[in-house]
């Protein structure tokens, strides 16, 4: 049976009608979204004050590729998983966005969603309308040039995934494990499935290359997780800075 679908800035399962006071958020903010580590006190604070709370199931959607976009998101709490469907109907993995990892500036350029936003786990997000971060970065041009920084920060990290692309398996897998690294340390709390979807590779290939580098000491599996052993190893065999 197919989940509901709650549009956007509608309560999801499980929301609560208590908004946290903007002092909390924006320490969190200051804390945890590098994104807006340089913004200064009052525009951060107009920023928390438009945001919405909400909640998500474990694999309900945020948004859908061709949807009206019309918001910016703040993870809290929770993994969300950016992804598209191939042509052949397979999904494509883009991006595990972790708290503190804020996404959906396409929003403020564009009508519709490009990519499917899902929750991999219950996750706790905030939400900026279009609108009102638009009306916040005329008067903040300080938004402005952050907005402008992760537009940049995208298209580096798009042009690295292509340039990937072309690469051989263990390569590609390495790279996840070690983009992953910085989001979550030396545990990834993924699943091996997961991380080669996000490499471009299938469960199978990703079964047998991670069975290489455990046996070589480089990483350790268990259920939901990958430990990375040695990211100096991992570095030198990606071959790349």
């Amino acid at each position: 049976m197919r989940k509901k679908n709650y549009p956007a800035l509608l309560p999801g399962p499980g929301f609560r009608r208590s908004i946290p006071c903007d002092a909390t958020l924006v320490t969190f903010f200051r804390a945890k979204v590098n994104l807006f580590d340089s913004i200064p006190d009052a525009a951060l604070r107009e920023l928390a004050g438009a945001c919405v709370p909400q909640k998500y199931a474990k694999d309900e959607f945020v948004c859908r590729a061709g949807e009206p976009a019309d918001s910016i998101w703040i993870v809290k709490e929770g993994l969300i998983q950016l992804n598209r469907c191939s042509w052949k109907g397979g999904n494509i993995v883009i991006e595990v966005l972790v708290p503190g990892d804020a996404f959906g500036f396409a929003a403020l350029g564009d009508k519709t969603w490009p990519v499917n936003a899902t929750a991999m786990k219950p996750s706790h997000l905030f939400a900026i309308t279009r609108d009102r971060m638009l009306d916040i970065m005329n008067r903040h041009p300080v938004i402005s040039k952050m907005v402008i920084f992760h537009f940049v920060q995208r298209l580096r990290f798009l042009g690295t995934q292509v340039f990937l692309s072309r690469e051989p398996v263990e390569k590609r897998l390495i790279a996840a494990l070690l983009y992953l690294s910085h989001k979550f340390g030396s545990m990834i709390p993924l699943t091996c499935a997961d991380i080669g979807a996000l490499a471009g590779t299938t469960p199978e290939t990703t079964m047998r290359t991670f069975a290489n580098l455990r046996k070589t000491g480089h990483i350790n599996t268990s259920r939901g997780k990958v430990i990375i052993k040695d990211l100096t190893v991992l570095r030198a065999k990606l071959g790349y800075d």
